[in-house]
């Protein structure tokens, strides 16, 4: 295994552990120390003898980082508790008597997802609001998050820019696509929260929520497109990959950079490093890079549903891609190689993200291989 896997992988528990059960952080950074000194002491006069050490330094970093994030948000959302207004970024257009979702902006520079059921004010979509109601502080799986009931929301004079541009396509989409606009909506705009209840749970049923989450395959699509376009415009080969990435890259600041598509348009970003400067690298080694980013940027997307199931996938189909580079490919040919290895992958995915899906959705797909063979090409 790849130094930074280890290192990613450290730091990552490190991150879960404080997040899900803060109140045994600090044994767990205490075991993971004395393992780190005893591994050291067993490996002492070897090439890999700090690497046990190193490994419990980071898993320790990353409950210290968690553990300061969830203080300051908890001292936010206290002060967000107050009679004051809070300050609230609206991704939908805001309407009498109808509930929007947001990001809240708290004193001590926190910022929180929040839930606002608006009495009276309107406001377009990808607008800042002044909203003032009875404010609850929710926390679960470590995140914080404020419900502000019976609002009455004033539009402010700023607007984000990126939160303008995903308003006025989500408005394209709902005119365009209409019945199927919250379909649209996730999978071109990461906007989740139209999609029904009943569409989300037959797409767990079926072992395909993974897809509504933009992540690898959506931002390989787009990538891959514009790469094209730059080719068939006769840009150089090597300009043209660049354009595909940049390309991307905009594409997913412009999403506001979910943790899975952060995830992997860093992936695709070492790839192509690695592809221009003719220096291969390890699969793994890119996929904790890809993994790790979105953690520094944020340390609350260790609880992401979409960053867990995007991770997890991921880290599956790099180890069917071994799988296969051993045992499938040295028998097999022609379309037989191309089933069983498309076989393989789903069922890894399939299986790698099952206990996360039984987690959060209650539920495990036994149709899911076979659902992803379909699901994906029409995706």
């Amino acid at each position: 295994m790849p130094l930074v896997c280890l290192a990613a992988l450290a730091y990552g528990c490190g991150l879960a552990a404080a997040t899900l059960r803060p109140a045994l952080a600090p044994l767990a950074a205490a075991v993971a120390l004395l393992a780190g000194v005893f591994g050291w002491r067993h490996l002492q006069g070897t090439a890999r003898a700090s690497s046990p050490v190193a490994a419990a330094m980071l898993f320790a970093v990353g409950i210290v980082a968690a553990l300061d994030v969830r203080a300051r948000d908890r001292s936010c959302a206290a002060q967000a508790a107050s009679d004051a207004p809070v300050r609230v970024l609206v991704t939908d257009s805001v309407v009498s008597g109808t509930s929007v979702t947001g990001m809240a902006d708290l004193p001590g520079g926190c910022s929180v997802r929040a839930r606002v059921a608006v009495r009276e004010g309107s406001a377009p979509a990808g607008s800042w609001v002044a909203a003032r109601g009875a404010v609850t502080v929710l926390r679960r799986y470590g995140r914080t998050s404020l419900r502000i009931d019976d609002a009455a929301v004033a539009p402010l004079p700023q607007r984000d820019w990126r939160a303008a541009w995903r308003a006025s396509a989500a408005r394209t989409i709902e005119r365009r696509f209409g019945e199927d606009a919250p379909m649209v909506l996730a999978l071109v705009v990461a906007a989740q929260g139209e999609i029904p209840r009943e569409l989300r749970d037959q797409f767990a049923d079926a072992g395909l929520v993974h897809a509504l989450s933009i992540s690898g395959l959506h931002v390989g699509v787009v990538a891959a497109a514009l790469e094209m376009l730059a080719l068939l415009a006769r840009a150089p080969t090597r300009a043209a990959a660049v354009a595909g990435g940049l390309g991307a890259g905009f594409y997913v600041l412009l999403l506001g950079a979910p943790p899975p598509a952060t995830r992997a348009v860093v992936m695709l970003g070492a790839l192509l490093a690695s592809r221009l400067l003719q220096r291969p690298t390890s699969p793994w080694a890119v996929l904790a890079v890809g993994v790790t980013v979105p953690l520094l940027a944020d340390p609350r997307a260790i609880a992401n549903i979409g960053w867990q199931l995007s991770a997890a996938g991921m880290a599956t189909l790099v180890a069917a891609g071994s799988v296969r580079r051993r045992w499938l490919k040295p028998s097999l040919r022609g379309w037989r190689l191309a089933l069983a290895s498309a076989l393989l992958a789903s069922l890894a995915a399939t299986v790698g993200t099952a206990p996360i899906v039984a987690w959060h959705f209650g539920r495990v797909s036994a149709i899911g291989p076979v659902a992803n063979l379909f699901a994906t090409p029409i995706v």
